[in-house]
């Protein structure tokens, strides 16, 4: 498991995936194309994709 003791997972989560009203960012991924369409983004392209999500938020 990728632990890092430095890392208090509820900041962390505030942080990356909360705008300053609380509002959600950072979730998903605006593609260009023929129609411009948006997805959610996979684990590894969210900021917190060096750590195992599940593991690392499950204790919080």
């Amino acid at each position: 498991m990728n632990f890092d003791p430095r890392v208090a997972p509820v900041d962390l989560f505030n942080q990356t995936y909360l705008d300053e009203d609380g509002g959600p960012i950072n979730h998903s991924q605006t593609y260009s194309g023929k129609s411009e369409r948006t997805a959610p983004k996979f684990s590894w392209q969210r900021p917190t994709g060096r750590f195992r999500e599940a593991q690392f938020f499950a204790p919080a």
